[in-house]
């Protein structure tokens, strides 16, 4: 854990999610308001981004996973991924209709946190099956039939609408599978065409910045509009259409997030959050020694 980075991080969410916002005003695309100001200002609190959010708390806390992944062997730590994932998302699954756990489809920094501990583990104990993108790609077809056959059910039943949910959220045991899959899939991959690598380490950084960019909430609004995918929903041309918007809107959102870090490395913001950052954990140390003592390792 680095405060340095959690305060890089936290600043490039504000300064994406507020400048977007005051541009979009002084263009006159967008109204001013305070109180829309203030929730661009202050979008990890305000919720204005789920993954964002999520991820601030899940790197917060991450030095407390990782101390504990670090002390236990293989067998406790699939112990403990059976719990999490037993609790979190088999039993999500059978109480479909209420959020027990507040962990909102998925969109939860425990959700997250569930993530985390089965990537540990995946990392650590990589698995040996064949063919998980074949995987990937059989347990998205099945949870694209269950969301059939939920509906078929639905409408001869007269189930609560959020029996259609049950396996198309992201704490469901299939897109969680999935997502396992897809991931052992990317860890045993092995890229060694330069062109392909310059792209991945061109874009990669890049692809957090995409995400605020095209999410934050007026952005999006005037996306939508200009895209409006539902014109084609007829058309054979919609899914060409698809593609090329999304390969247009993460090279065009990727391009501004370059210049956004270009700016910041201008104006020295990587050293000045540096400075900030050891001032703070001087300060917090030194109180902290006094409250709390370090009375060395128990015998």
């Amino acid at each position: 854990f680095k405060l340095k980075k959690l305060l890089l991080l936290w600043g490039q969410i504000v300064v994406i999610s507020g400048g977007l916002y005051l541009i979009l005003c002084l263009t006159g695309q967008v109204r001013f308001g305070w109180l829309a100001f203030l929730q661009a200002a202050f979008p990890i609190t305000q919720k204005r981004y789920w993954f964002a959010t999520a991820y601030v708390i899940l790197y917060s806390i991450s030095p407390l996973f990782n101390f504990a992944i670090r002390r236990m062997n293989r067998r406790q730590h699939a112990l403990c991924l059976a719990v999490l994932c037993g609790v979190f998302v088999v039993f999500r699954n059978f109480s479909y209709w209420i959020d027990f756990a507040a962990l909102g489809g998925g969109y939860s920094w425990a959700s997250l946190s569930v993530l985390y501990m089965i990537g540990a583990y995946l990392r650590l104990y990589p698995p040996k099956f064949r063919h998980p993108l074949l995987w990937y790609f059989g347990l998205s077809l099945i949870t694209a039939a269950s969301r059939i056959v939920l509906t078929i059910l639905y409408y001869k039943y007269d189930f609560d609408s959020s029996f259609l949910k049950m396996f198309m959220q992201y704490n469901s045991v299939p897109v969680v599978a999935a997502s396992v899959c897809l991931f052992v899939f990317f860890v045993n991959l092995n890229i060694r065409n330069r062109v392909m690598l310059w792209i991945i380490k061109f874009f990669s950084p890049a692809a957090f910045g995409v995400y605020l960019i095209h999410e934050q909430i007026e952005v999006k609004n005037i996306i939508w509009k200009l895209i409006r995918p539902l014109q084609f929903i007829k058309s054979p041309k919609l899914l060409p259409y698809l593609i090329l918007v999304i390969f247009s809107l993460f090279i065009i959102c990727a391009l501004l997030d370059k210049i956004r870090h270009l700016l910041s490395v201008v104006l020295h913001v990587p050293q000045l959050f540096g400075f900030v950052s050891d001032k703070i954990s001087a300060v917090f140390r030194k109180a902290f020694n006094k409250l709390v003592p370090d009375e060395g390792e128990p015998s």
